[in-house]
Parts: C-alpha cells; structure tokens; sequence
C-alpha cells in the first residue's frame, strides 16, 4: 500500500501499514513530512503482532499521534527511546497484562493519558523527559500495576495526576524531578507504598491534597520541595517518612491530615527560611518526630489531636518580627501556646518556658482585651521588654545577677559622689561593702553592718542619701527576686 507524501492525517490502516515498515523506514517518512497527524486509535494491536509490539527508537511528527482506544493485551509494548515531537493521546485504553515500557522516550509537546486503564500490568516511564505544556495522567487507573517514573524529568508547565489510582507492588517516582508550574495529584489513591525518594519538586504549586496513602509505606526521604505545597485532608495509613527532606523558602500546609502510624518529620534540611508549616487540625494516632529542627517561622499544631507523646526536642521556632515591631502574623500566639502545652505535657519544662517567652515576644505591641487602648499597649510591651532583657522571662540566671553587679557597682559610685572627696582604696571598699549591704537588706548580719558603715563612712548624713537607700533596696529586690525565679525553673522538678 502506498503512503500519500504529504497528507495531514494518515488514517490508522495507513498508519499501521507505514509502521510495519520498520523503524528506518518510518523515520525516514517522517522527516520528510514533519507536521502530518497520525491515527492509531481503535487498532487491536495485539492481533496485528502478538506478544511483541515495538515504537523503539520511532520518531513521532509535530501533527501529534493518538493511540486512544486502542488495543495491547497481553503484549509488550515498547516506547523505548521514541521522540514524540507533536501532542501524543493514550486515552480511554483498557489494557490488559501488559508491560509498557516508554525509557528514555521524549514528549515534545503535550502527552494526555486521560482515563487509561492498566490492569495486572509494569508501567515504566524511566528516564522519560517530558517538555510539553501538559502532561495529564488525570483519573488512570493502575490496577494490580506496578508504576516507575524513576529519574523521570518533567519540564513543563502543569502536570496532572489528580484522581488517579494506583494499585500495584511498587509505585515509584524516585529521582524524578518536577520543573513545573503546578503539580496536581489531588485525590488520588495510592493503595501501594508510594516511594518518592529524592524526588526534586521545583514548581510554584503542589497539591497532594485529599490523597489516600493507604501502602505500609509513604517514603518522601530526601525529596526537594521549592514550591507551596499542600498535603491538606490527606490520609496516611502506613509509616510516613520526611526523613531528611529539603524545604526551601515555600508554604507547606498539612493541616486535616490523618497519619496512623509513625510520622518522621525529624532532620529536616534547609527548612530554616521556610514561610509556613501547619499541622492545623491534623490527627496523629500514633507516634510524631518533629526532633532537631530550627524554624524562621512558627510551625502550627494549634487543633491537633495527639494520641501519642509527640517528640519536639531540639525544635525552635523564630517568630517573624522586627526587635522594636509587631510579629507579621497575629496567629504566632496561639500556635506558641499550643506547643508551650504539648512541652508541659510531655513534662519539659525548659522548652516550655522557651515557647512561653516567644509567645510573650510575639503578642508585644498588638492590641489585647488585657491592653485595647493604644497607651496600655505600649506600657504593657515596654514592661515586656524590661522582662525580657533583664531576665529572659525568668529563663536566666546570669543575666540578672550581672544586672544586680552594675546597681551595686553605680550605687557605691554615687555614695563616692555624696561624700564629696577623694578616696582611698580601703575607703572605696567600705563603700562597695556599704553597697552590697544595702543590696542584701533581708539579711540580718548585712542589716547591721549597713547601720555600721553609714556612721563610719558618712560623719555628717547628706541630704536624700535614704531616698538613694531606698532607691537602691526596690531596685536589688527586683533583681533578687529575678535570680531566685531563675533558680526556681532551672532546677524545677
């Protein structure tokens, strides 16, 4: 049969004739018409060439090539190394005990497995570059089908696996990388191990939102994700690992999420400049590691039910604010005061006090029902200052005994002054100790050395020196009282 020399669509029984040619043959027809459509849909394949049906090496035209409805049961079907430069359609197949295996093939352009059906079959799309707009696996069933997209490079600007279902030993997408604008798996299933290890996600959008992962295993170890993503009302059945994964200056949203059994989110790298993560109203039933991670922002368990003893050791969270400004997101908190109960839970007092003294830096200078008026604001937040700096909130010990030091140190400087003459060194000592003394004055023996020293050091009393006594007694009360609070919660059982 002859093949026209420059149609715009070779009819499938004419595109079957050109492709039982052979590969050289076809090649050099095609290059010869570049832009022709070709037609494979509605052939049975397998009765053509059982067992084996070969597109190795076959070069497909910029016109596009369609291949829906058609037919492969119970053959191998390869694609191996095909360059398809037109829009390629796989859609509404139904095949059956297949291996189709598409390494190392090229999508120029857009590639649409749309409602395909693989049943008891290996699906391979190893080392596949795809560059095309859109490549669209939307609602594929994989039924009792093992799929691997490894080292998988799709370039283009949405791909689509949003409703699909995977149902097979292994579902594998390691080593692929996603230079995408949006990536969609939203509402698929995943009733295998779905393994996405060091998988690179470099999109503006991912969605795994409303996933079933019902596999023993959802394995994100070491994966990449520069993009906003949501795992938001996923379901996780198996073990779900982040073990080392890498999240860049993004949104991650894994809030309404369900994990049943162990969630490893510890060691996560390059997380420090992420914008947000929320856990909001997820539920855990069984253990949770969020260990050794450090945070720009502030990680949201706020609504979280926790059935098992969540391990946050090691975690910090770094409110978004300016020393002298509000913190950029109101809800910081909350979300502190929700871990700061998760710490006093798990009996950690110290990280308790840590996400208590962030969430007192995090309400400074917004407006509570404690404070509404402006005034009341700025004189609550500048009380809060004075806590903090003096003392950490409590947390320190050295910070307001070094305080403590430089009040007794300026005091005996001001005595000096109140005396009015050079002194000698034994006369500056007496001073300090009068200092001191007048700094323990809850101390009975320090009482009466004070009495003591005023008589020997000031003959005549100068005027206001008990107005500086006073002054000096308040302020070291505070300070003392400061040091005994730190020693109260350091030691604190």
């Amino acid at each position: 049969m002859d093949i026209p020399s420059i149609p715009k669509l070779i009819s499938n029984t004419l595109a079957v004739e050109l492709w039982r040619k052979g590969v050289r043959e076809w090649n050099n027809w095609i290059s010869k018409n570049p832009e022709v459509e070709i037609d494979f849909s509605n052939i049975d394949f397998s009765e053509i060439n059982p067992g084996v049906i070969s597109f190795e090496g076959y070069i497909f035209p910029e016109g596009g090539v369609t291949f829906s409805n058609s037919t492969f049961n119970e053959s191998d079907i390869i694609f191996r190394n095909s360059y398809f430069k037109g829009p390629v359609y796989f859609e509404d197949m139904n095949l059956q005990k297949c291996e189709i295996d598409f390494e190392g093939a090229s999508f120029d352009s857009d590639a649409s497995f749309l409602e395909t059906t693989f049943q008891e079959s290996v699906l391979s799309f190893k080392r596949t570059d795809f560059r095309g707009q859109l490549v669209s696996f939307e609602r594929m069933r994989c039924i009792s089908t093992s799929v691997f997209f490894y080292n998988t490079q799709f370039n283009c600007i949405d791909t689509i696996f949003s409703d699909v279902q995977f149902s097979g030993d292994i579902i594998l997408f390691a080593g692929s990388q996603f230079e995408c604008e949006t990536v969609d798996f939203a509402g698929s299933l995943f009733k295998d191990s779905a393994l996405f290890i060091n998988t690179t996600f470099n999109a503006q959008d991912v969605s795994f939102s409303n996933v079933q992962f019902e596999g023993e295993d959802t394995d994100f170890t070491e994966a990449k994700f520069n993009s906003n993503t949501s795992f938001t009302g996923s379901v996780f059945k198996g073990v779900v690992r982040f073990f080392e994964t890498k999240f860049h200056n993004k949104s991650y949203d894994f809030s309404k999420c369900i994990f049943e059994q162990h969630f490893d989110f510890s060691r996560i790298e390059d997380i420090k400049d992420a914008r947000e993560i929320t856990f909001r109203h997820a539920m855990f039933e069984s253990s949770f590691d969020l260990s050794n991670i450090k945070l720009n922002c502030v990680i949201d368990l706020t609504g979280t039910k926790l059935t098992n003893q969540l391990s946050i050791a090691g975690l910090e969270c770094n409110i978004q604010r300016t020393r002298f400004l509000p913190s950029k997101n109101k809800e910081d908190s909350d979300r502190l005061r929700r871990l700061k109960d998760i710490c006093t839970t798990n009996n950690d007092h110290l990280a308790a006090l840590r996400f208590h003294a962030s969430e007192m830096r995090s309400r400074r200078w917004h407006h509570s029902t404690g404070s509404p008026s402006i005034p009341s604001t700025i004189a609550a937040s500048l009380l809060d200052i004075a806590y903090d700096w003096s003392s950490v909130y409590g947390q320190s010990i050295i910070r307001p005994f070094l305080w403590l030091l430089l009040l007794i140190s300026l005091f005996a400087v001001k005595y000096s002054e109140l005396i009015q003459k050079t002194h000698t060194l034994p006369e500056l000592v007496n001073l300090m100790l009068f200092s001191i003394g007048n700094s323990l004055p809850f101390i009975h023996l320090s009482k009466l050395a004070r009495e003591a020293k005023i008589e020997e050091i000031f003959v005549n009393t100068p005027p206001n020196l008990y107005d500086w006594l006073i002054l000096q007694g308040s302020l070291s009360f505070i300070f003392i009282f400061l040091i005994g609070l730190g020693l109260r919660n350091r030691f604190r059982i």
